[in-house]
């Protein structure tokens, strides 16, 4: 698959870089295995590469997006498990993408596939309970076979609540690098969105907060 990152005009409202999912979706649908992710200064967006001229029309003409540019070498996961089964991925982040869309059509109350009569707008609770719904169902399926691995071979519902622990402590202190990066005084108040701007300013300050980071062991 083709990877294009996605940079928006300066105070493009996150419901507006939502919006352009939207579109697209409306556009494509279910044709492609497309799919997004959120990386707070611009957005990844992966599609077949038939439909990459179609993609592009719609960021060019889309005044919300600022600038876009193709990775050369297409969607090469750097999470080397995602790689390995990228089949399986590639749907999964496909179906997460038309549930995050749908669930904020919901929201707006601009339904596409859900039923139009049901006017009620989403609350915490049904956010809450879609996001632990996600998570919780292949932490509950994988930890079935492997809890022998973390030394729980009877109790794979153990297992589930240290993955989810572990879970949570890797992204707290993935979350706070990336604060102090964005905190950091090289790139606090930068304009430039260039990648190698991106790149080089990212290096230098993650040799400022490299010591967050939990050691193995």
């Amino acid at each position: 698959m083709e990877s294009i990152k996605i940079f928006f005009e300066v105070g493009t409202s996150h419901k507006d870089r939502m919006n352009l999912y939207v579109d697209i979706y409306e556009i494509i649908g279910n044709k492609s295995k497309w799919h997004f992710f959120y990386e707070d200064l611009y957005d990844e967006l992966r599609v077949e590469k038939e439909y990459l001229d179609t993609i592009e029309n719609i960021l060019e003409a889309d005044d919300r997006v600022w600038k876009y540019y193709k990775e050369e070498e297409g969607w090469v996961d750097s999470n080397f498990p995602v790689e390995k089964y990228k089949n399986y991925f590639t749907n999964i982040f496909h179906e997460h993408t038309k549930l995050a869309i749908q669930m904020y059509l919901y929201d707006q109350t601009v339904d596409l596939e859900i039923d139009s009569t049901d006017s009620k707008s989403m609350d915490i609770t049904t956010i809450w309970r879609l996001m632990d719904r996600t998570v919780h169902s292949f932490f509950n399926m994988i930890s079935l076979w492997s809890g022998e691995y973390f030394g729980y071979k009877n109790q794979p519902s153990y297992l589930e609540v240290e993955a989810m622990s572990r879970y949570l402590t890797s992204r707290a202190f993935y979350c706070g690098r990336e604060w102090q990066w964005k905190n950091c005084p090289l790139s606090s108040s930068s304009t430039s969105h260039s990648k190698h701007h991106l790149s080089s300013h990212f290096k230098h300050c993650l040799l400022l907060v490299d010591h967050t980071w939990p050691q193995e062991g």
